[in-house]
């Protein structure tokens, strides 16, 4: 199976997690990790194991349009709506990881097929990914259910 080409956007902790889970990935070719700051840790990790980078943040994909079928943001809600405007443009689609909430929100679980008939999905976040299936499925096989409850936690960063 051929696999997607897709480019990475944000180079912290989220960015970096997705790109080396995707380099494993039978369906994803992460060609380009993009960022800002040539000393990031995730810069340097792309180099590591020789994927592309830049530094150019969006200007990337605006020098380079069309680069790659998909692009994952993992910036921050203000830089997701500059970065939709870049990509959206160009008609590549995007994996929003931000708390931009710039498309439909998406828990791949429940609603998948947002993926395939959208230009820009929202992942929601972490929490809810991890939750809301659970809650979906209790609540398919409880029929007197009326309220549900969730604490979640984010983990620490490691040391």
């Amino acid at each position: 199976m051929k696999k997607t080409k897709i480019g990475i956007i944000g180079t912290g902790n989220i960015g970096s997690d997705l790109l080396i889970k995707s380099i494993k990935s039978d369906l994803l070719e992460p060609i380009i990790f993009v960022g800002r700051r040539p000393d990031s840790d995730g810069i340097r990790l792309a180099k590591d194991i020789g994927i592309d980078i830049s530094i150019d943040g969006i200007n990337f994909f605006r020098l380079n349009k069309n680069y790659c079928s998909l692009v994952f943001d993992c910036t921050d809600a203000i830089s997701a709506k500059q970065n939709y405007e870049v990509l959206g443009s160009q008609s590549i689609k995007i994996i929003d990881l931000t708390p931009a909430k710039l498309g439909p929100l998406c828990v791949p679980y429940i609603n998948n097929n947002l993926i395939f008939n959208h230009n820009n999905i929202n992942m929601i976040t972490c929490g809810g990914q991890a939750s809301i299936p659970l809650l979906h499925l209790i609540a398919k096989y409880c029929d007197k259910l009326e309220y549900i409850e969730i604490v979640s936690q984010i983990a620490s960063k490691k040391s």
